[in-house]
């Protein structure tokens, strides 16, 4: 169904709406656009997100959750981007392990990994930035008042995907070895899948977990996917996706910076 919402907010979708049921607006419901205006602008290699509110996929009894204007980090942050913060001495280096980039030539352009929360939140405070709350970043992948199921829309992954959409290895458990014969064995540059980016962002799904600022109990939120999972797309590529852990190192997990305008 569609909510209208007072004050303004705009007309919001609400999540797990079918494209084929998206419709004109009901009720008084005003065009969301004007909130945007309150933005005045993003830094380089950051996306204006327009301000709205929907209902997280994590919190269906919640009700409408608000989200103000964002920017976003075009892509997460790269292994030469946070190797220049260790060298500025901001940043502390992740540790050197099987699978991790850090100092790995090649993989200046892949995401950085293996980078605790502690690390993801200096390197973006080093940049004037912060991590996201797992509701913004949400936020950005369905799409905003769109409500999608993917950062690309309602469909999920396949072998079958011509141009491919994410970094992924693709080995689930209903796979055999032949299913996803071209995907790579770690990470990957950022911007190499076009397919699955929207309105600039790229990587929201694959590549790396991206880490949030939400606690849950004693452990804390990261969202996307990772190149890394044996798991089914849906459950781990869709937008209201979530794993939770310790403030450590992962393979699997990296960092995207966002800014309130």
């Amino acid at each position: 169904m569609l909510a209208a919402l007072a004050g303004g907010w705009g007309c919001i979708y609400l999540t797990g709406v079918s494209d084929f049921q998206k419709g004109p607006c009901e009720g008084p419901c005003v065009d969301a656009a004007p909130e945007a205006e309150v933005a005045t602008g993003c830094p380089p290699g950051m996306i204006l997100i327009a301000a709205g509110g929907f209902v997280p996929a994590a919190k269906p009894g919640s009700g409408i959750v608000r989200i103000e204007a964002l920017c976003v980090d075009a892509t997460e942050v790269t292994e030469s981007a946070y190797r220049a913060c260790v060298a500025s001495g901001a940043c502390t280096p992740p540790p050197n392990r099987t699978f991790c980039n850090y100092s790995i030539p090649g993989r200046e352009n892949d995401p950085i990994n293996c980078v605790d929360l502690t690390q993801a939140k200096t390197y973006c405070a080093s940049v004037g930035k912060r991590l996201p709350t797992e509701d913004e970043w949400e936020w950005v992948a369905r799409g905003g008042p769109l409500g999608l199921t993917y950062p690309w829309g309602n469909v999920a992954p396949n072998a079958a995907d011509e141009p491919e959409r994410l970094c992924w290895q693709g080995k689930t458990k209903h796979d055999d070895d032949l299913t996803w014969p071209n995907r790579p064995t770690g990470t990957c540059a950022v911007r190499s899948f076009s397919a699955g980016a929207r309105e600039g962002i790229f990587d929201l799904s694959g590549n790396v977990w991206e880490w949030t600022s939400t606690a849950d109990g004693a452990q804390f939120v990261f969202r996307g996917g990772s190149a890394f999972d044996p798991a089914d797309p849906p459950t781990t590529f869709g937008a209201g996706a979530r794993r939770t852990g310790a403030s450590a190192s992962y393979s699997g997990v990296g960092v995207r910076c966002f800014k309130t305008p």
